[in-house]
């Protein structure tokens, strides 16, 4: 009958279970390129975004900041994973420590692709032209004017678009929401 294995060959066979467990865990985060799912987002790392996903990462996972993988890549600029994280289920609504969403940031740096893609995906159009004029994204603006958002919504920050037309200077598109009128 073998013998009882020792206190010490216990804790020794413990230590290298979880050695090895440590060192699969290690070599996993670099198989993905040492980086989070957001990180990889914000630099437009689309190949260890898709490696993250394909190993079962949740495409809305927050970091630490309370981000989003997706307002990650908008806020960057990279459409391509962007429409990646929403064809494997990222939420376009969704907010981060911002409060805004991706289209809000697509918005402010002016990508009108990635605006038009939001909108096609689901994305809520409210405040997305208090946005655009506040950022000055006039192409844009037009965008939710076509939409026939209403132009005498007051946004998340104060103002209605037209207002913020009007403190900004913007008179060609001034002009176009008096012409269009209130919806």
């Amino acid at each position: 009958m073998p013998s009882e294995p020792s206190s010490s060959s216990k804790h020794l066979l413990l230590l290298l279970r979880a050695l090895t467990l440590l060192v699969a865990c290690t070599l996993t985060i670099l198989a993905a390129g040492c980086r989070s799912l957001n990180v990889a987002a914000q630099r437009g790392d689309i190949v260890t975004v898709r490696k993250l996903l394909d190993r079962g990462r949740d495409p809305d996972q927050r970091n630490w900041r309370n981000s989003r993988p997706l307002l990650a890549a908008a806020s960057s600029g990279h459409l391509d994973v962007v429409k990646l994280l929403v064809e494997r289920g990222a939420d376009v609504d969704r907010t981060g420590d911002t409060f805004q969403t991706a289209l809000h940031h697509a918005v402010q740096i002016g990508h009108v692709e990635m605006v038009k893609y939001l909108l096609a995906h689901g994305a809520s159009a409210k405040w997305g032209l208090n946005e655009a004029v506040r950022a000055g994204q006039v192409e844009i603006a037009r965008i939710f004017l076509d939409r026939k958002v209403d132009i005498d919504q007051e946004g998340y920050g104060g103002g209605t678009p037209l207002q913020w037309a009007c403190r900004a200077g913007m008179r060609s598109w001034r002009n176009s929401c008096w012409r269009t009128g209130p919806r």
